[in-house]
């Protein structure tokens, strides 16, 4: 018997995931809520990432950053602004950073991701 077959009965449903992608935006909430409320940058996302796009444009991207690429607030400060005016660049962090913490919680549910109790482990 193969391990899909095996544990096929503790597999969420559809609105299983729907319920728990909810509890975690409301603890994702609950945990901070002024980050949501009154965003502002925090720590390198003003002064490093976000600034450095604005000076450099794209090719800020592929800078390190402490001895790292940082990616993800990279791409994020790229898209800030490209497509927003920046008095709301605070405002994309903090929702980005939001959503992206819920799609991780949503990718426990893939079905490449093969372990029992998806839900618990979410």
């Amino acid at each position: 018997m193969n391990y899909a077959n095996k544990h096929s009965n503790h597999e969420a449903s559809w609105q299983h995931i729907s319920f728990i992608l909810a509890v975690t935006a409301l603890i994702l909430f609950a945990r901070k809520p002024d980050a949501l409320l009154n965003p502002q940058f925090w720590a390198e996302d003003g002064v490093i990432f976000f600034l450095e796009q604005y000076k450099q444009g794209v090719s800020a991207i592929f800078k390190p950053y402490a001895g790292y690429y940082h990616l993800v607030p990279r791409l994020v400060a790229l898209y800030t602004d490209r497509f927003f005016p920046y008095t709301l660049a605070p405002s994309i962090y903090n929702y980005s950073c939001f959503l992206i913490s819920i799609g991780v919680v949503a990718s426990v549910f893939s079905p490449r991701f093969k372990v029992p109790y998806k839900v618990l482990f979410a």
